[in-house]
């Protein structure tokens, strides 16, 4: 089943978008299972939400949910490749490899 929120359809995925505010994503195409995206559609309607919106709402909840997780193992990551957890954030955040850090000591 291949949607698209853009044109009204029901797609679902993510995009990454400059924006100078703040950063978004771009509901685009991200594969889901015909069980539940054809569940998330209805979900969706019946909460009287657009795609776009209910995408937004759940990925902002399952990062909210599951930051302290994440925090865990940013710190333990941080420490395994010498750096501080805001230098692993930031570089992650940008794409960067750590695994250069490890080739270089």
């Amino acid at each position: 089943m291949t949607n698209n929120l853009d044109s009204g359809e029901d797609n679902i995925g993510c995009t990454p978008v400059v924006n100078e505010k703040m950063p978004s994503f771009s509901v685009g195409t991200v594969p889901l299972g015909d069980h539940d995206q054809d569940w998330f559609v209805v979900m969706t309607k019946l909460a009287n939400k657009s795609l776009r919106a209910n995408v937004a709402n759940v990925l902002s909840f399952y990062v909210r949910r599951r930051k302290e997780e994440y925090r865990e193992i940013l710190e333990y990551t941080a420490k395994k490749y010498g750096i501080t957890p805001e230098e692993c954030f930031e570089r992650l955040k940008n794409g960067e490899d750590l695994d250069s850090l490890a080739k270089g000591k």
